[in-house]
């Protein structure tokens, strides 16, 4: 099993580095587009859709290379895709007539022309950058694992401001790699005047959630209460937790989204936390400890334990709209690959190295935790 793992991680990175290859080459030959991707998957909602068309076929404008592969924050294992794998390859943005996008390995925000890929500027920052930037009103906001979030000029890369998200500068290895004891590992999401950025991976050292003036990066507000998110009772038979309340406490990897004044923050491991965005106060599904058993992976299981042979690929997709339509998900399997749509959030995750299901969710669906 060790082997499978091990060559199914090498052909997933393999193949996630190519296809950002093959998305640098189809996008530099439409340099006409009218609109811009100004976040990671164009749009706080990570839909991933834009209203531009490709005219067919593509023709290679220029191919840039990094000085140095991706070096990822987590070593490839079967049961972490899907969960934290965000960072085995560099996601761009594209605004203004300029590429920008961030490396994992040299620590530096690039600045490329559009038309020529030619590099504008660049702007070193203290740790690896492992998520997307966001462009905003001629401003490029992103976050480092060196605890900190900043401002540039998109024009030319002047530094406008920086925050210290971490409580203070504490550094150490983490993977080869020389970060802070609370990296901000969910980038940025940049809505109307504020920013949000996280810091901190481990609930024992502390978790902070942070909305920040877009202008002057001044603290709007702060939630520091420890990442206590909640618990669960695991009814799955036969695991490991049978039988016990599970308590969940917030650990950020993964890029941010938003719909509304729902700020969802992606959690790898498990499903993501909700909060207010106006206010900061941790938010929770009314229904949260019984949401496991509308998982997808437990609805086939009931399928087969009714008589049914094993699905076909067309039951099994029926199975898994079902779940989704009844906006249900299994607490203990997220991911970091999270989308909304028509009020709902979806999550790609993977349980226990091998089965991949989409989770769902109602956005609006929440109540105040006490």
């Amino acid at each position: 099993m060790t082997g499978y793992g091990t060559r199914l991680c090498d052909d997933v990175r393999r193949r996630r580095f190519l296809a950002a290859l093959v998305f640098w080459v189809g996008f530099s030959a439409s340099s006409a587009f009218s609109s811009d991707w100004a976040t990671y998957r164009h749009d706080i909602q990570r839909s991933g859709v834009t209203r531009e068309s490709l005219s067919f076929p593509l023709a290679k404008a220029w191919t840039y290379t990094c000085p140095q592969r991706p070096r990822p924050a987590w070593a490839a294992q079967p049961a972490l895709l899907n969960r934290v794998d965000f960072d085995y390859a560099p996601q761009v943005v594209v605004s203004g007539g300029m590429v920008f996008f961030g490396s994992s390995a040299d620590d530096t925000l690039r600045a490329l022309d559009l038309s020529t890929g030619r590099e504008r500027w660049r702007h070193i920052a203290g740790g690896p950058i492992r998520f997307a930037p966001q462009v905003h009103a001629g401003k490029v906001y992103f976050a480092a694992d060196d605890g900190r979030v900043y401002c540039l000029r998109a024009e030319d890369g002047k530094r406008i401001w920086s925050f210290q998200a971490a409580p203070w500068d504490d550094r150490m290895v983490g993977n080869h790699r020389v970060i802070s004891r609370w990296p901000c590992r969910t980038g940025v999401l940049v809505q109307d005047d504020t920013v949000y950025a996280t810091a901190g991976l481990w609930p024992s050292d502390g978790i902070y959630i942070y909305a920040l003036d877009a202008e002057s990066g001044q603290v709007k507000w702060v939630n520091d209460g420890g990442g206590y998110v909640g618990r669960a009772f695991s009814d799955t038979v036969g695991g490991a937790h049978q039988g016990e309340f599970i308590f969940t406490y917030l650990c950020p990897q993964g890029p941010l989204l938003a719909s509304g004044n729902v700020l969802v923050v992606p959690q790898g491991h498990v499903n993501p936390a909700r909060f207010d965005a106006k206010t900061g106060q941790l938010l929770r599904s009314e229904r949260l400890g019984e949401a496991g058993r509308e998982n997808v992976n437990r609805a086939v299981e009931r399928y087969v334990e009714a008589g049914n042979p094993s699905p076909t690929p067309e039951e099994l997709a029926r199975i898994q709209r079902s779940v989704m339509e009844r906006g249900r998900g299994y607490p203990g399997s997220g991911g970091t690959w999270c989308a909304i749509a028509n009020n709902k959030m979806y999550v790609l995750a993977m349980h226990r190295s091998r089965t991949v299901f989409l989770n769902s969710w109602d956005v609006e669906s929440v109540s105040t935790t006490r």
